[in-house]
């Protein structure tokens, strides 16, 4: 088993969590302000990391398909 939807929900969660960290919490750090950063963490950071991994679970399921 080469790939599949579990690697490509791996790699998708994976980019979602780069995303969060560049999107929320980098621009937070370089203001220095880290009052509000769960707002922003559970409106924003969730979704990023839900969407990348079921967009790399059907990425992976479709590659696999493929073969």
């Amino acid at each position: 088993m080469r790939g599949g939807p579990e690697r490509g929900a791996l790699i998708g969660l994976a980019v979602g969590a780069v995303l969060v960290v560049l999107l929320i919490l980098l621009p937070a750090a370089l203001q220095g302000d880290f009052y509000e950063i769960t707002d922003p963490l559970v409106v924003m950071g969730i979704p990023l990391l839900v969407l990348g991994a079921a967009v790399g679970a059907l990425v992976g399921g479709r590659r696999r398909s493929d073969r």
